[in-house]
């Protein structure tokens, strides 16, 4: 239990609270509120915190603070008026829970795709190292490989992440990576966090919807960059908006496929269980075997690779020993194999940037082999990118499912017509059951052909505008006779 005057005084000692009253937990969330909670109504993107309220107390919230609200408010518990309470919720937060260690190092992974498998990578290498590391993400909370939570954003609110940081570090996290997506910047959620590291894994089209243009996207994506604490930046050579999202006066790493880069490879060979290069490192040249699928894991893996050196300085002959026994990331270029049947490979993409490099590193891996895609687009989500994605289907791949991808309050059919607009071609069908879809893929392709599954990745749900409804791709796959994510064809 928390005092409430000790915790309001940290933030703001002109208000009097009577010192008898004390709080179990504190959330800016509604939904996560239990009996004894203290409930910070701030101002959101859509709506003011304030309107939950009602919902707060019914579920046993005894103390409200809020900000910038003049409609009537419930006089039933003690409320409290703050100003400027988003900026003081770091200072809030680390007074209730106790400030972050000194020597935890905390990275934030920013970019329109690659975030998820980074973090992990991270993690996994570390734990290699014989590191505690802790990964905060898309894919929830996480130490050495063990799930400890969920998450409903890929980055929380900052009371939600801070605990999460906390918890971590409790349990001996001594390396903490946070996806940093851009809707998280943009809300601040990741403001106050000590990143010692920032990391951009890629730049191209995405939440347009949210952000109107791509410079804006970019300009979310800077924010990460402009942390005071940073102690160095990493970031791919060689993108046209990386001068526009990092900064002049940091250190940077830089990875890619060019001789300029500190860290890059060259002479890079697929094979159907993953790649061969040649990995250059700032004091060695070695030849590497990576277990994992897609040239464009390559470069999440140069960017994982580059933090854990920064963490840990001159361990380079340890660490590309242990590229070698790192896992696929789920739902990232996840191969699932049959003796029977084509292998499927489920993944993320839901961009056009990362359909076309997922397309083309299954190409990569199943040189003679059709590709069958099965994708559709979200609803309620950038409507100009449809198009380019069945464009980018279209040309790369040899045939089209196009099956629903959370329609929300769209119409599915509207979304696939959208789709259609950039297909030059009639070799694709619509099936909108997502299930039915992938299973006359599998009926239809040969044994040694390719299915691709893209857009839901490691998802469980599918929404709709009047339910959700539980449906995976990894366990519908792993459901069908004979399918294996670890099993090599025979």
């Amino acid at each position: 239990m928390m005092n409430l005057s000790s915790l309001i005084s940290e933030i703001d000692s002109d208000i009097s609270i009577d010192k008898s009253l004390f709080v179990s937990s504190i959330t800016s969330d509604s939904r996560k509120v239990v009996e004894g909670s203290l409930f910070l109504a701030v101002p959101g993107e859509k709506s003011h915190g304030a309107l939950f309220i009602d919902d707060a107390i019914s579920r046993g919230a005894t103390s409200i603070i809020f900000d910038q609200w003049e409609n009537p408010l419930p006089s039933e518990k003690p409320i409290y008026k703050v100003p400027h309470l988003r900026q003081l919720i770091p200072k809030l937060s680390q007074k209730a829970f106790g400030s972050l260690g000194e020597d935890l190092f905390i990275v934030g992974v920013t970019g329109t795709n690659g975030k998820s498998t980074t973090v992990d990578f991270v993690m996994q290498l570390a734990n290699h190292l014989g590191y505690s590391a802790g990964r905060i993400g898309t894919l929830g909370v996480a130490l050495d490989g063990e799930f400890i939570s969920d998450l409903s954003l890929t980055t929380p609110d900052y009371l939600t992440l801070f605990q999460a940081c906390r918890t971590l570090e409790d349990k001996g996290a001594k390396i903490i990576a946070i996806e940093a997506s851009s809707h998280g910047l943009s809300q601040k959620r990741v403001q106050g966090i000590p990143f010692s590291v920032a990391a951009l894994t890629s730049f191209s089209r995405d939440h347009l919807d949210y952000h109107g243009t791509l410079n804006n996207y970019a300009e979310a994506k800077a924010l990460l960059f402009k942390t005071d604490s940073l102690k160095v930046q990493i970031l791919p050579l060689g993108n046209k908006y990386t001068k526009q999202i990092v900064r002049d006066d940091l250190k940077s790493i830089t990875f890619g496929e060019k001789k300029e880069a500190n860290l890059f490879v060259h002479s890079l060979e697929t094979e159907i269980s993953g790649s061969r290069f040649f990995l250059n490192t700032p004091v060695c040249e070695t030849e590497v075997f990576f277990p994992i699928l897609g040239k464009f894991n390559v470069s999440n893996l140069l960017c994982a690779l580059a933090i854990i050196d920064f963490f840990e300085p001159n361990q380079w002959k340890n660490l590309i020993k242990q590229i070698a026994y790192l896992s696929t990331t789920p739902g990232r270029m996840e191969r699932f194999s049959s003796s029977l049947s084509a292998d499927i490979i489920v993944d993320f993409a839901h961009t056009p940037d990362a359909l076309e490099k997922l397309i083309l590193s299954c190409r990569q891996h199943y040189k003679e082999s059709k590709l069958w895609l099965v994708f559709g687009c979200g609803g309620e989500r950038d409507i100009g990118k449809r198009s380019l994605m069945g464009q980018i289907a279209a040309k790369f791949a040899d045939f089209i499912f196009l099956t629903d991808d959370n329609p929300r309050n769209e119409d599915p059919k509207k979304i696939v017509d959208d789709i259609c607009k950039g297909i030059r071609s009639r070799s694709y069908k619509v099936v909108h059951d997502r299930p039915s879809a992938i299973l006359e893929a599998v009926s239809r392709a040969d044994l040694n052909d390719c299915i691709i599954l893209a857009g839901k990745g490691h998802e469980t749900t599918q929404t709709f505008s009047n339910k959700i409804i539980q449906q995976s791709d990894r366990k519908f796959v792993q459901s069908l006779a004979n399918y294996d994510n670890t099993e090599q064809k025979k």
